[in-house]
């Protein structure tokens, strides 16, 4: 636009189109009634409606394959524009504040802004929908065997026989109670992630051959790919005749249990006494008594799907039906409903090559927030099916400050160095060494103290883990605590004159322990993961070597570098749990590979 101003626009365009298997392997969740693809966004939709409403929605499912559904595993998305703008400006003020700010051309203002669309592997387009009930089965056929019991003899005993065929037919309609444990699906409306991306910049060359940069990034991701489970618990779930939830009703049960109350002592719920009439008045006090772990713990998916609903199996009759559907245990659907933000300030600092030292130096402090994040192939399920958000907290990865540096230094002596610059064979001695160096430090990572992993209704297989409720306001951990025995069964396992390490993230691990509740289902509307933080890291590599020349074409290099020179210890991060008191916050590991390593080499060109 001028000789100071750039502005640069384009756009990409980009669709991909399902795989297919070319014998039609691939399967589609659908109901069993019609036949018609299970969209897991309405069917959850329905299913919480209907729980708020006192009634059940639990429509028996069957497996097709995408051949007879005329369709593909999922839709084809053809309206992927990407749109791409940027603008750089290098404004020239000579005199005043202007002058003294920006210089004259010794500064560039840059911004841009993006949107990126992810591509998609196979473990979403293939695997999974391959995975599908019924038709990655594997046949087994026994040896043929004749009358007497004998290994068939072709020819002697008779015609060979055919074997029998066992593959099944579609559709596949699984058995109950629980004919399959596990079943995989694909949502049919399966989306492309894709990532607003901005970024504002300023760089300004400074004196001494040194720029600085000064910027910001953010990007803001949706549609990404998350699994639900459609047997989540509808923990709304209303009883028409109380107006109670089952939400108020565990949270009470749970409660009076985590505080010591004995089973039959536990104050009656009208949602279990009216939802399991077939007990007398009793059902609260029966449950309690049965699954008391499960109620402490959270257990959600034990209590209801496994216990609850397969009453009627032990001679309880539900009068309304099981709740959740019995075909399969875990009705895992790959979706796309995930989101993520990251923003990020960076200051930068480059010395250009002068006087034979160049260096960088960058600081970045950032924030992302995800749901339950996680790379393609993952399998963890969304705490509540029903409330993506309810994990939304610090990213696993999340490290608030980062700080980074590095440098070359070629040491002032030899020919063409400042000091003892002589030809001679004292410059073979003297001339062509180096130093360079690595610096790395960062802050520490979210840690989550774990609940269990069904707290919000999660599925038993692939669950996340819930964090537990903070009740304070925080600030432990972030360091390595030495010769700590534990109190009160917590943190008791690194007591040294046990054999323990001694070591523990927290200085009192029973203060911490005791800082935290459980979740309470009905009035808790996030979770407490990510608000603990991990060892912060450090780590200096370092490298010296030296150069010597042999004429004009022969050059021989000797080098020695020192990883992690310091050998500074980085601890793993413990596991936080309230299932695990005696090993709360104790250290008894560090990084793979963390330890010094030293590596001697030598490079002879010509």
């Amino acid at each position: 636009m001028k000789p100071s101003l750039t502005f640069s626009y384009g756009v990409q365009y980009q669709w991909h189109t399902p795989p297919k298997d070319e014998l039609d392997r691939q399967t589609l969740l659908a109901y069993r009634s019609n036949l018609e693809p299970v969209d897991p966004v309405d069917y959850l939709r329905q299913k919480a409606e209907a729980a708020e409403r006192g009634e059940i929605f639990n429509p028996d499912i069957a497996y097709i394959p995408v051949r007879e559904a005329g369709r593909d595993v999922f839709n084809i998305r053809r309206g992927n524009f990407s749109p791409r703008l940027s603008l750089a400006w290098q404004p020239s003020f000579s005199e005043g504040l202007l002058g003294r700010a920006f210089g004259e051309r010794r500064t560039v203002i840059r911004g841009g802004y993006a949107l990126l669309y992810d591509r998609l592997n196979t473990v979403s387009s293939v695997v999974v929908p391959m995975l599908g009930v019924g038709f990655a089965q594997t046949l087994n056929f026994t040896r043929p065997v004749n009358g007497a019991g004998q290994p068939f003899r072709a020819g002697v005993d008779g015609s060979i026989p055919v074997p029998v065929n066992t593959a099944v037919s579609s559709p596949v309609v699984p058995a109950k109670p629980f004919g399959e444990t596990l079943s995989f699906g694909v949502d049919p409306n399966l989306g492309d992630p894709y990532n607003h991306a901005f970024d504002f910049t300023v760089q300004r060359e400074l004196p001494g051959n040194m720029v600085i940069e000064v910027g910001y990034l953010g990007r803001y991701a949706r549609d990404l790919y998350q699994n639900l489970n459609l047997n989540s618990t509808p923990i709304y779930f209303r009883d028409k005749t109380s107006g109670q939830r089952f939400a108020d009703a565990f949270d009470a049960v749970a409660a009076q249990l985590r505080a010591g109350v004995a089973a039959n002592a536990v104050s009656p719920q009208p949602w279990f006494e009216n939802q399991i009439p077939a007990l007398g008045g009793g059902a609260t006090r029966f449950l309690a008594a049965n699954q008391a772990a499960n109620f402490i713990n959270g257990n959600l998916n034990n209590l209801w799907n496994t216990f609850i609903d397969i009453l009627p199996l032990l001679g309880v009759p539900l009068p309304n039906g099981p709740f959740n559907n019995q075909q399969s245990l875990d009705l895992f659907v790959r979706t796309s409903l995930g989101r993520s933000s990251y923003n990020a300030m960076f200051v930068t600092l480059h010395q250009r090559l002068s006087r034979g030292l160049t260096f960088d130096v960058n600081y970045t402090l950032s924030k992302s927030l995800d749901q339950v994040g996680g790379i393609q192939n993952f399998v963890t399920q969304l705490s509540s099916s029903f409330d993506p958000d309810v994990d939304y907290a610090p990213s696993d990865f999340d490290r608030r400050h980062n700080l980074n540096a590095n440098f070359v230094y070629e040491l002032p002596f030899g020919a063409d160095r400042r000091f003892f610059g002589a030809r001679n064979w004292t410059d073979k001695v003297i001339g062509g060494w180096y130093v360079a160096g690595i610096y790395t430090a960062s802050s520490g990572v979210p840690l989550t103290v774990v609940q269990g992993f069904q707290v919000f209704g999660a599925g038993a297989i692939f669950g996340a883990g819930t964090g537990a409720i903070p009740t304070t306001s925080l600030n432990a951990g972030n360091d390595l605590h030495r010769g700590i025995t534990g109190s009160n069964g917590i943190g008791t396992s690194g007591n040294p004159a046990t054999r323990g390490t001694g070591s523990n993230l927290f200085a009192d691990p029973a203060a911490v322990f005791n800082s935290f509740r459980r979740v309470n289902i009905a009035t808790d509307g996030r979770s407490g993961r990510g608000v603990l933080r991990g060892f912060a890291r450090w780590n200096l590599d370092f490298s010296i070597g030296k150069e010597t020349k042999f004429g004009e074409r022969l050059k021989f290099t000797i080098t020695g570098d020192f990883f992690n020179i310091f050998n500074r210890v980085n601890f793993t991060n413990p596991t936080l749990s309230l299932q695990n008191q005696a090993g709360f916050g104790v250290i008894t590991s560090t990084l793979a590979n963390s330890q010094r390593r030293i590596q001697l080499g030598g490079r002879f060109e010509f």
